[in-house]
């Protein structure tokens, strides 16, 4: 019998593409999930539409740095805030997911 745990997370690599002056630079690091129902993503987007998924579902980072910056909650903040990078977060999220499940 499957029995669903509802509390689970998951780890994975997240694959961004920086643009440079010259060609895009391809990097990677990793990041930590956690699983949230859709009852907790509708209660949330209520409360604040303008709010990111990311906020909510993302647990860690490991395997990057941010210039300057020490804190592990400012670099999670930063990585969140940057648009490449939270592109390429929320893509994992969705693919692990979405792709896993068809």
């Amino acid at each position: 019998m499957f029995v669903l745990n509802t509390d689970r997370t998951f780890e994975c690599a997240i694959n961004v593409v920086i643009p440079t002056d010259g060609k895009p630079k391809r990097e990677q690091f990793r990041a930590k999930f956690k699983i949230i129902s859709h009852d907790k993503l509708k209660e949330c987007a209520a409360i604040n539409p303008s709010g990111s998924i990311l906020d909510l579902v993302l647990v860690d980072v490991m395997d990057i740095e941010v210039q300057g910056v020490e804190d592990k909650t400012d670099i999670m903040n930063a990585v969140i805030n940057d648009p490449c990078c939270a592109a390429a977060l929320q893509k994992a999220y969705n693919d692990a997911i979405v792709k896993n499940n068809r």
